[in-house]
């Protein structure tokens, strides 16, 4: 973890007496993931060589929409 990480909590203590609707709390309600991905960064020396990598895009102009 770098130094821009924060690992702080938040806890809500406000009063809700005054809030509109018969329930005068802050509802405890179940978090759903939608949606989850992973990436992978291969870090190398500054001074080092480069790797060959393969192009996934053609020339310009090659393709279905010809």
């Amino acid at each position: 973890m770098g130094p821009a990480y924060d690992d702080g909590e938040w806890t809500f203590t406000g009063d809700t007496s005054d809030v509109s609707g018969a329930i005068k709390a802050i509802p405890d309600i179940p978090t759903t993931v939608m949606a989850e991905s992973e990436a992978t960064l291969e870090v190398i020396d500054a001074d080092a060589m480069l790797p060959e990598v393969a192009s996934a895009v053609g020339p310009v102009g090659a393709g279905a929409l010809e």
